[in-house]
């Protein structure tokens, strides 16, 4: 005679763990505060990139116009981009001169890379005039 002893286990009912109301606005509202955070510095870091593309073109242009004072001896501080841009034979060219208005002279191309004495704004993707830094 063998007893065979019969467990019977009574499956428990799983339930399904879900968020709560209050996670779901507690996990939002830290993205939000994050989002609030580094949103000024994103756009600081767009700012700053302008004003570097900025300084890139202006330093295309005083490298053409010594490049074109070595040969002719013809332009000036005075001279405008445009003038030099006529004079250079493809040095530089107005597809790259963008940011920087063709009407600059050479003088204020100079003062947009001295940084440390002039500063300048952009307006619409395009720099003002260049002021000093008192």
């Amino acid at each position: 005679m063998t007893l065979k002893l019969k467990i019977e286990t009574t499956p428990k009912k799983s339930k399904k763990r879900a968020f709560t109301l209050i996670e779901l606005v507690v996990v939002i509202a830290i993205i939000a505060v994050l989002a609030a955070a580094f949103t000024p510095k994103l756009s600081g870091y767009m700012d700053e990139a302008r004003k570097v593309s900025v300084l890139d073109q202006a330093k295309r242009v005083l490298t053409a116009y010594e490049s074109v004072n070595l040969k002719t001896n013809v332009l000036t501080e005075s001279s405008a981009i445009s003038s030099v841009i006529s004079s250079s034979g493809g040095l530089v060219t107005t597809d790259e001169i963008t940011k920087i208005p063709l009407t600059f002279t050479i003088a204020q191309c100079r003062n947009i890379l001295n940084t440390e004495k002039f500063n300048f704004t952009m307006t619409n993707g395009v720099a003002n005039a260049p002021t000093s830094i008192n």
